[in-house]
């Protein structure tokens, strides 16, 4: 029975197919829709909100710089110039692990570098994107 029915709604669709028309576009269909698609892309336009203000910047470049000045002017002591000392913080298990946290000079060294690297790859992304939502 589904079988039969099966085979009536084919031939019922298939005569529906033959007597319709097959539509065609209007002459100017794909000027229309090239049109619709420039306006809505004029209309889109890209509000540009920088991730960090001047100010926090301004505050990331103070600290560099101090670091910078902090290390060239101590280099006499042998002591790690970047100390935590975990026993005032409530995390027992913590300080427990790590109760005297210490960097050497080398380690704060390459830490300082690798911010300074990755704060000049920012810039230069930044400018790049930029160019790329000028044009």
């Amino acid at each position: 029975m589904e079988n039969s029915e099966d085979q009536n709604i084919e031939k019922l669709v298939e005569q529906m197919l033959m007597n319709s028309e097959m539509e065609s576009p209007s002459p100017d269909f794909t000027q229309n829709v090239m049109s619709a698609v420039y306006a809505s892309q004029k209309s889109r336009k890209v509000i540009y909100k920088p991730i960090f203000s001047k100010r926090t910047w301004f505050i990331i470049f103070t600290g560099i710089i101090a670091i910078f000045i902090y290390s060239f002017f101590n280099l006499n002591q042998q002591t790690p110039w970047f100390e935590i000392n975990f026993s005032l913080f409530k995390f027992d298990r913590l300080g427990k692990f790590l109760p005297n946290f210490r960097i050497s000079f080398l380690t704060g060294y390459v830490i300082l570098l690798a911010a300074i690297a990755v704060m000049v790859q920012i810039f230069f992304l930044k400018k790049h994107f930029d160019k790329q939502l000028e044009s």
